[in-house]
């Protein structure tokens, strides 16, 4: 190698050796960032940038950072689901009594189960770094801590090990991602702690809107028949109020809505509950061998129902439907509250009982006990029901022992007596067979459903034939829906399907979670008492078509038209709010009048409500714990409870703004308020309010504070925490250049 100059040989391969470079650079800088976009779906990378931060140790969002944080839920929500399976079989598998111990836990899986948008998760993200900077710190021992709360102490270094080997995960990396979302956690915690009312006026006022019950006079006044006395705006008018209002979401349910195209779907989705025709379709045959087999465990009969009584439960007991089994659709037997055992509950069954001190019909001392032999046999079956054995006397002539034969003849027992006649029982079996075939007839629906979605997709052909679900649903004797025409939230909110919860759960997740064409999409029974795989199904479908939202032009077909009676809307308001409060100064002129006697001859409908609260307790979300408070129903009189969001012909939509009216009066006086779209103005006239003020205030004083305090600044809570984050946003120099969509701005 002596005298070997590497510049000569440069010098000598310079063509080749430059044109290898050259490739290499464009290969880097061309060909690399090239297929680098288009991974990252087609964008280059300043459109991969969704939000700038000034604030030093911050950085900015870019789409890398937001699929890491995407991963990094999965990889919890991985984590939370592993830790449940293998603590569940701390209790063999019965969920009711899994969530008796683990409370906790079964509410952050609830939480995971939900899909979460990318904005908050860059939320998320942001509330971490805010907290960091603000000296908030999460060390391993309150991690550890955190771990043994959530489990009742039934985690080991072994089990994390096991799962963190599945999950291919470090144990330090598997650290900062539980440090990460504690940090997040506590910093809205400590927001939400601070919303609560701590004064004793804060109090006092929280309690009056719970436990307050009024009965009101409404007369209500539509806002459009004033917009005939708005001028009409010109072509530059409309042009900039539409320009203002282009990029927010169509929704008349809103006060501020915008003109946004919102996604629409149309949907077929099939009632996974019973049909007439599928309770039709159980034979005679099916009904008496089904009683054959079950009824000396299901039809005994009850010492509390006379012979030959023909009432009929209620309701079926889920332990009779559905036995409690692991992977079962529906849960086993739900016990009441009150029994169910407490967290880290362990049952010792090695421990002796403890022998009673009394026992209906039995004196505990065993040398009191006659001696007459029919006294000691009156109710042997007692003595099966302690916990301890009976001292035995020994046996003489006149006191036989009782493993000796009485010689006295023992009746027969009739079997017709013995179990409930099938003609008692019959429409139980009935409903009974049809959940079974029901529950058989869905799982084969989604199988089928899931082979035509897998073939669609790899297929991508538009021309393939679509597997009809209403075909499907008939086979099966069950009830389904058919939208061919696709709707948004606020169109479907005014169909008829909405109204059934079995289709509601069903669209809800379609919209919530912007699915796919055919995406399979079950529904299922929403409670704090859910499974960890969810409640019990009570639909199944999925969208047959989707347009996805989008921002029109103002030389739209219809847009003018539509912008125009927005803009009189609006303008039309404060006309309509005079007119309102002239007849409530009307009304107070005459307090001892009822409205419709105050206001004869005013041209407005007077409608009187039901009892109402400002908040009520939710009973469909009732389940492990109190139930949540939640914005309480106006009802005109004579509607049921429940169906005022249908049933009302004139209150609709009530909103804030009328419960804050009506809680400020006294009975007999009258106030203005607007609905929540402000699309119409009440004049609220207050007849009652129960209980009285003093009586209120005595159960008040007594009444622990956090059986009501939940409720915090009720419906002003979102819009305060979204506030605080936007104040964080502003304090640090966060900005959004591509805001991802929230799946709430979806929903509106």
């Amino acid at each position: 190698m002596a005298g070997y100059n590497p510049f000569r040989k440069f010098r000598i391969y310079q063509n080749y050796a430059l044109a290898a470079l050259g490739i290499m650079a464009m290969i880097s800088f061309v060909i690399f960032p090239s297929y680098f976009m288009l991974q990252r779906g087609g964008r280059s990378s300043r459109d991969g940038i969704i939000a700038t931060c000034r604030r030093a140790g911050y950085g900015n969002v870019d789409q890398y950072l937001l699929h890491n944080l995407r991963e990094n839920h999965q990889k919890l929500r991985a984590f939370y689901s592993l830790l449940t399976s293998y603590l569940s079989q701390t209790t063999a598998g019965n969920p009711w009594e899994f969530y008796a111990k683990y409370p906790a836990l079964v509410q952050i899986q609830q939480n995971y189960s939900q899909r979460i948008s990318d904005e908050t998760l860059i939320q998320n993200w942001l509330l971490t770094r805010y907290a960091q900077e603000k000296g908030m710190l999460i060390s391993d021992p309150l991690i550890v801590k955190r771990l043994q709360m959530i489990t009742g102490g039934d985690i080991s270094n072994q089990l994390l090990d096991e799962i963190c080997l599945q999950l291919d995960l470090s144990d330090g990396y598997l650290t900062y991602l539980l440090r990460e979302e504690m940090l997040a956690g506590y910093i809205r915690q400590s927001f939400f702690l601070s919303m609560i009312p701590t004064t004793p006026l804060d109090r006092w006022t929280l309690y009056q809107r719970i436990y307050r019950s009024l009965t009101a006079e409404v007369a209500v006044i539509p806002v459009e028949l004033f917009q005939k006395e708005v001028k009409e705006p010109s072509e530059a008018e409309l042009k900039k109020f539409f320009e203002e209002n282009k990029n927010r979401v169509y929704n008349p349910n809103l006060p501020d809505s915008g003109f946004e195209i919102p996604t629409r779907f149309a949907f077929q989705i099939i009632d996974a509950t019973p049909s007439e025709q599928l309770l039709a379709s159980i034979t005679r045959e099916e009904i008496e061998k089904y009683y054959e087999e079950n009824k000396a465990t299901h039809f005994l009969r009850s010492t509390a129902r006379p012979q030959g009584s023909q009432d009929q439960p209620a309701s079926l007991p889920f332990d009779t439907l559905f036995p409690t089994v692991p992977g079962a659709n529906r849960p086993g037997p739900l016990p009441g509250l009150d029994s169910l055992p407490g967290p880290g509950l362990n049952l010792d069954l090695e421990t002796p009982v403890e022998r009673p001190q009394e026992s209906e019909g039995i004196d505990p001392t065993p040398a009191e006990q006659p001696s007459d032999p029919q006294s000691r046999l009156t109710n042997p079956a007692v003595y099966h029901s302690v916990a301890y054995r009976q001292e035995e006397e020994p046996t003489t002539e006149e006191t036989p022992a009782l493993n000796e034969e009485v010689p006295e003849e023992t009746p027969k027992f009739d079997p017709n007596i013995l179990y409930e006649p099938l003609e008692e029982v019959e429409n139980t079996i009935r409903q009974i067979l049809a959940y079974q075939k029901m529950d058989a007839a869905v799982k084969e629906i989604e199988k089928k459903m899931k082979e035509f979605y897998t073939a669609f997709t790899i297929s991508k052909s538009k021309n393939m034939e679509p597997l009809d679900l209403a075909t499907l649903a008939a086979e099966y004797h069950l009830n389904v829906i058919t939208v061919e025409t696709p709707l948004s939230v606020y169109e479907l909110q005014q169909h008829e399907c909405w109204r059934t919860a079995a289709y509601r759960s069903c669209l809800v997740k379609m919209f919530s979670e912007n699915s796919a064409p055919y995406e399979v999409l079950i529904g299922r029974q929403t409670s704090q008492l859910s499974s960890p795989d969810g409640g019990p199904i009570e639909s199944i479908g999925w969208a047959t078509k989707k347009e996805s939202r989008r921002i029109p032009e103002f030389t739209d077909e219809g847009m003018k038209e539509l912008v125009r009676d927005r803009w009189l809307m609006v303008h039309a308001r404060e006309l309509a709010e005079k007119r309102a409060q002239e007849l409530a100064d009307l009304a107070n002129q005459s307090k001892d009048q009822s409205l419709t006697v105050s206001l004869a001859g005013q041209d407005v409908a007077v409608v009187e409500t039901g009892p109402f609260t400002w908040f009520t307790r939710s009973l469909a979300q009732a389940g492990y714990g109190r139930a949540p408070l939640v914005f309480g129903e106006v009802r005109e009189a004579g509607v049921a409870l429940g169906t005022a969001d249908y049933n009302n012909v004139h209150i609709k939509a009530p909103g804030a703004g009328f419960m804050e009216a009506a809680y400020s009066l006294q009975p007999n006086e009258s106030a203005v308020a607007m609905n929540q779209p402000k699309s119409l103005v009440f004049v609220i006239r207050l007849v009652e309010s129960s209980p009285d003020e003093e009586s209120l205030w005595q159960f008040f004083v007594k009444e622990k504070s956090d059986e009501y305090l939940g409720a915090g600044k009720g419906e002003s809570l979102d819009a305060m925490r979204t506030q605080w984050i936007e104040e964080i946003e502003r304090n640090v120099g966060f900005q959004w250049v591509n805001r991802p969509q929230s799946f709430q701005e979806r929903e509106e």
